[in-house]
């Protein structure tokens, strides 16, 4: 997904299921598209704009976003703008069990942002 190479960008990823949801069989009331999150709660329907969205509940899924692409996508972009100067902050917003912890750290066969970011960091050659 290219996003404008300057200025805010709002990403917003749908995580996978956590054990407990999964268990219940829970339903997923957010749908991930290009640009655009879906919120459907019973028949409200809301729709958000944004500038890339991820969905990472099935692997087989039009918009899934694995750790990979998140960082290819928003982590890559923050270090290299870093690298060449310019502030770069990623910042995970959400509730409590939302998934900021899952995007950032990841868990440990599939690392997040901070580790992948931190890998380059040391590979980067001078």
């Amino acid at each position: 997904k290219k996003m404008p190479e300057d200025g805010l960008k709002v990403v917003v990823r749908v995580r996978p299921f956590n054990h407990q949801e999964l268990d219940s069989r829970a339903l997923c009331a957010v749908s991930a598209l290009p640009s655009s999150v879906v919120v459907q709660v019973e028949s409200e329907v809301q729709t958000y704009a944004c500038d890339a969205s991820y969905e990472s509940l099935d692997p087989t899924g039009p918009y899934f976003g694995s750790q990979g692409a998140l960082y290819e996508s928003v982590g890559r972009r923050a270090f290299e703008a870093a690298l060449e100067g310019r502030e770069s902050c990623i910042l995970a917003y959400g509730e409590r069990g939302s998934g900021k912890t899952y995007t950032l750290l990841g868990p440990g066969e599939e690392p997040g942002l901070i580790p992948r970011i931190a890998e380059a960091a040391f590979q980067y050659n001078v």
